[in-house]
């Protein structure tokens, strides 16, 4: 009862995140339309085998009743989004192998082999090779990036993740054309319905890691257009040709770039943060786990400020956020300065001139803000 119930769980999961991958997968380099076609498979397979095992209906659609050797066409879907994961250059060949292959072995059973037991040494290696080839675009994708196991970011988490439950559902199809004996249907059935607790732990730290969801690109734009800032600080692309003694630090942090700039982000704009701490690198690192020298590195290439002016400038706004919610209604200019963490009322109007161009009072009085 209870596994059928997670089975539909993550049936509706899968309906909902394809949708919101449909609106966002242009825009998205971790999501594509291979991943949306697993999502909608994976989520008729379930929702129709646990209305079914519920008494929800009383009959069933589902391929696996009929003939149990089609899954293979998932794993066409499989094995393109694993490649596309970590591919840095397209190979459409390694696409139209993974769709023949699968296709080719449906007809020759249906027609010549009705019996799926008859075809385990085809279709194993059928799911090898599946596995094998995305495994090797892994291999090649991790000797560029380099990502250290201890501080993997969530993009690089993700395509791991993906690779460990595939490798389950692979080592699964294997275990049961080798060593199941009985009905290949109920197995398969089994299978799809207790593999829902993996993909519910998938589909779980998908939901709750939003720029894999979203993509990294689309929602740097998502935060900006939220938050809308008077000055450009960060830029998506390098300022400048990275100098050859950084080139190695650039090779390590390249695919996580667009990550940590988001979580640099998100602290700029956390006032309960920003209330306790001056922000600078050591913070960013600490609250982060980004190690110093990416930090020094972004700040190098991707900012336009330099980290004192960096630093000062996040304090301007977050004090000009407090002025917008009536902080001066209350409160002195002087205190507004010490709340923001400036040593003095004159460092602080100095910075806040620098910034927005108008004195603290000058720009009280754009907001009709009586002091």
């Amino acid at each position: 009862m209870i596994i059928e119930v997670i089975a539909l769980l993550v049936s509706l999961l899968c309906f909902g995140i394809a949708l919101l991958c449909l609106f966002y997968f242009k825009k998205n380099d971790t999501i594509n339309i291979h991943f949306i076609a697993v999502l909608i498979i994976i989520g008729l397979q379930r929702f129709d085998l646990a209305a079914f095992e519920l008494g929800l209906t009383s009959k069933t659609y589902s391929p696996v009743h009929l003939y149990s050797n089609y899954f293979l066409l998932v794993f066409a879907f499989y094995s393109n989004f694993l490649i596309s994961l970590v591919q840095v250059q397209q190979k459409k060949y390694l696409t139209i192998i993974s769709f023949v292959l699968p296709v080719l072995y449906v007809i020759i059973v249906n027609l010549f082999l009705p019996n799926f037991r008859w075809n385990k040494i085809v279709v194993s290696l059928t799911l090898v090779v599946y596995y094998i080839i995305p495994f090797i675009e892994l291999i090649k994708y991790l000797k560029i990036s380099k990502p250290r196991l201890n501080n993997l970011d969530a993009t690089q988490k993700w395509i791991l993740l993906v690779y460990l439950i595939t490798g389950i559902m692979v080592f699964q199809g294997l275990r049961f054309f080798w060593f199941t004996t009985g009905n290949e249907t109920i197995f398969v059935k089994s299978s799809i319905l207790y593999s829902s607790v993996i993909w519910l732990v998938l589909l779980c730290y998908l939901l709750i890691n939003p720029i894999i969801l979203f993509g990294e690109k689309n929602l740097l734009k998502i935060l900006e257009n939220n938050h809308v800032q008077p000055l450009e600080i960060w830029s998506n692309t390098l300022l400048s040709r990275v100098d050859s003694k950084d080139l190695k630090v650039y090779r390590t942090i390249l695919s996580s770039i667009n990550e940590n700039l988001y979580l640099i982000k998100n602290i700029e704009r956390n006032d309960d943060y920003l209330d306790k701490y001056i922000i600078d690198v050591s913070q960013i690192s600490k609250h982060t786990s980004i190690p110093k020298y990416h930090i020094k590195f972004l700040f190098k290439y991707y900012c336009y400020l330099s980290v004192k002016e960096y630093s000062n400038t996040i304090r301007i706004l977050y004090a000009v956020r407090l002025i917008n919610n009536g902080y001066l209604e209350f409160k002195t200019i002087a205190g507004l300065a010490e709340k923001c963490h400036f040593k003095s009322r004159i460092t602080f109007f100095k910075n806040f001139k620098k910034v927005m161009n108008l004195s603290p009072t000058e720009y009280t009085k754009s907001l009709k803000i009586k002091l």
